[in-house]
């Protein structure tokens, strides 16, 4: 299990991600370190403006990333190297149909290979 990877796995996602963006021709609009003002509004419960996104702490991106994409992959329970593919495969997909299932195959500790099955982490 890799419960300890989040951290690491959270900077590297947030290297390609970057700061601040408002790009004309990204659909997410304005976005800091990869969250959009759709995400952060949603996590707020209330819409926010181009100022919010660009105040966004690292302490509540973390915490989004951490809610929204990393437990939606259940990446405490993957081994480590998949926990950073479902991670990175749902932070990328984020704007993605509701009927994306993520499938993932591991080996348990018997050696047995198994399919894992998580539903869309990409509800809103």
């Amino acid at each position: 299990m890799a419960a300890a990877n989040f951290e690491r796995a959270l900077a590297l996602v947030l290297r390609h991600e970057g700061g601040f963006s408002d790009h004309p021709s990204d659909p997410g609009g304005a976005t800091m370190m990869g969250i959009t003002q759709a995400t952060l509004g949603a996590w707020r419960g209330q819409p926010v403006t181009r100022a919010d996104i660009r105040a966004l702490s690292r302490q509540e991106a973390e915490a989004i990333y951490r809610l929204r994409y990393w437990n939606a992959v259940a990446g405490d329970e993957l081994p480590a190297g998949l926990d950073l593919a479902a991670f990175d495969y749902a932070v990328k997909c984020r704007n993605q149909s509701d009927s994306i299932l993520f499938v993932a195959v591991h080996t348990t500790r018997n050696n047995d290979v198994q399919s894992l099955c998580f539903p869309s982490p990409f509800k809103q």
